[in-house]
Formats: C-alpha cells, structure tokens, sequence
C-alpha cells in the first residue's frame, strides 16, 4: 500500500529528473556548438600558419572540411537567410567566404567569433597550439 507521503516524494524527484535532464540537453547544445567554434577557429588558425594559401586560381586554399566548418559558423551570422544545404561543393563555400557583401571579410567576422567565444585573452594552452 502507498500512501499520500510516498507519491509526493516520488512526484517530486521525477520533476527534478526531467529538470536535471532539460538542463542537460541545453549545456549539451551549447557544448556541441561551442565544439563547431572551435573547430573553425582551428581550421582558421592552421590556414594562416601556412602564409594564407591560395590556389592556382587565386582562390582560398581550403579542404572542403574546413570551409564546410568555418561557413557553417558565419553563414547564421553573415546571411541567416541562407541555409548550409544551398552550397553543395567546395568551390561554392570558397566563393561564398571570398565575396561577403556588407563591407566585411571572413577573417574578420571569423576573429569577431573568435573574441566573441574567447574573449580578447587568449589562453596559454591556446598561444601554444596556434605558433
């Protein structure tokens, strides 16, 4: 037999559950899209220790990886009507990086994310992965 003591108790842990649970998935999100930060900056940061490369046609010399991760960063702050799934292959992410409009560049905006995610310091774990 259960009495009215016993249900409220269990009540209230499945409300802290659901709550423990709902405050999980948000810290996992922002994780999962601090991780695509990051990755971007990375894909940045290893493009400018090579002398900022270009290609025999002038243009960026990037991986489709890591154009695909540094677009998927600026295009929701650049252009969010614009969706990942329009551009389909590389050249088409490369084009898009080298013709912002608004005046701006993507190594501008990219270093806007980076003191927006990092803050104007950067820490020592980080001078000492980008040299």
């Amino acid at each position: 037999m259960i009495n009215g003591g016993v249900m409220l108790e269990a009540n209230r842990r499945l409300n802290e559950k659901k709550k423990e649970a709902a405050e999980k998935a948000i810290e996992h999100t922002r994780l999962e899209k601090m991780s695509e930060i990051e990755i971007a900056l990375n894909h940045w940061q290893s493009w400018k220790r090579k002398a900022n490369p270009l290609d025999k046609n002038n243009k960026l010399n990037l991986l489709k990886v890591e154009a695909v991760s540094i677009v998927k960063v600026l295009l929701p702050r650049i252009d969010p009507t614009q969706k990942l799934t329009d551009y389909v292959n590389k050249v088409q992410y490369v084009d898009w990086l080298m013709n912002l409009d608004g005046g701006t560049t993507w190594e501008i905006e990219l270093e806007a994310v980076r003191k927006q995610f990092h803050g104007d310091a950067i820490s020592d774990l980080q001078n000492e992965y980008f040299r």
